[in-house]
């Protein structure tokens, strides 16, 4: 066995072992044991074989096992360690020249020496690192029990969502998205948004107003023309006496705009109110919705009293106000696409 092998079979019981075990090493790899495996390296050395051709060496195992370990302690003088051993390396390696003897007997003194602080300082590190992997292990192990109780925490919040949402506000979560659709439509095409008929849910009619402001992005706005902020919104009224007979009404363009920002801001404010219980990434959506229009001056232009200029006024040349309403329709639009996701079947 080399000395190698020993490193290997120390680090080898750092994670594997329990102190323990670490403990139990340190006492089978006495001094009398790192010594032999001190003579064997040597013996087998490449140093050895060059620079001393003329040795031989014998294996004199149970000699150097059977040394009293204070003859050969680490605290002792090198010298008096030399002197102590001078006998067994006088049998191990076996040579005419005394001399030769002696240079073999204080190298491998030195080498022991050597390796035994090394393999001491190394099981020691061991057992320290041992302990602290025993005491990190203990930590986890706590660290764990609050682990699952966050789980069971966020279980149970998932639950009262899902409840939650069942029982209320994916309906208002769905109204919301389906108004903020609806009177986009409105204004976009300047005529209440059409739906298909027949026996369909509020997540269905919902899903219809996206797929057609989908359909109006990819169409480009066609009903966007250079009168689009003169023409009036075509809105529907029904006499509640006479439901079967609904009338036209027109609505101004940033009137509408107006009752836009407004209804948002109310709608969000009161969708704020389930703040923990809201589907992940709704809120930023919501808000990226809310910033747009908070920056558009068109929503304010009624309050302002910029809408009078805005439809007075005569485009500079060379500045395409139709491309321009189309864009700024657009982004709007891709802000409502992206409520898609949070559609509740309910």
């Amino acid at each position: 066995m080399t000395f190698e092998i020993l490193l290997e079979q120390v680090f080898s019981f750092v994670m594997s072992k329990s102190i323990d075990k670490i403990d139990g090493l340190r006492e089978q790899y006495t001094n009398q044991q790192i010594l032999y495996l001190t003579i064997e390296q040597f013996a087998h050395s490449d140093l050895f074989k060059n620079e001393y051709r003329e040795v031989t060496y014998l294996d004199c195992k149970d000699e150097v096992l059977a040394k009293k370990a204070e003859e050969i302690s680490p605290n002792l003088r090198p010298e008096k360690i030399v002197e102590n051993i001078k006998d067994i390396i006088l049998r191990s390696f076996v040579t005419d020249d005394i001399n030769i003897v002696s240079k073999i007997n204080e190298s491998i003194v030195m080498q022991y020496l050597s390796k035994n602080q090394l393999a001491i300082s190394l099981l020691d590190i061991s057992r320290q690192q041992r302990q602290n992997t025993d005491e990190i292990i203990g930590s986890i192990k706590g660290l764990q029990t609050e682990v699952d109780n966050i789980n069971h925490s966020i279980e149970m919040h998932d639950r009262l969502r899902a409840s939650v949402m069942k029982n209320g506000l994916g309906l208002k979560i769905n109204l919301f998205i389906n108004n903020m659709a609806k009177d986009f439509i409105q204004i976009a095409t300047k005529k209440p948004p059409q739906y298909n008929g027949g026996s369909v849910s509020d997540k269905e009619i919902t899903e219809q107003f996206i797929d057609y402001i989908e359909h109006l992005i990819q169409a480009d706005f066609p009903n966007v023309t250079e009168n689009y902020y003169q023409e009036p919104i075509v809105g529907i009224v029904f006499n509640p006496n006479d439901i079967w007979n609904p009338q036209n009404i027109e609505v101004d363009l940033f009137v509408m705009m107006q009752k836009y920002r407004m209804d948002l801001y109310d709608k969000v404010d009161e969708l704020l109110k389930y703040l923990p219980l809201l589907p992940e990434n709704f809120l930023l959506v919501m808000m990226d919705l809310m910033h747009y229009v908070d920056g558009n001056l068109d929503f304010k232009a009624h309050e302002t009293g910029m809408d009078s200029v805005m439809k007075n006024a005569k485009p500079a040349n060379g500045f395409d106000q139709v491309a321009a309403i189309k864009t700024g329709l657009k982004c709007w639009a891709e802000h409502l696409l992206a409520l898609r996701s949070f559609i509740y079947e309910i």
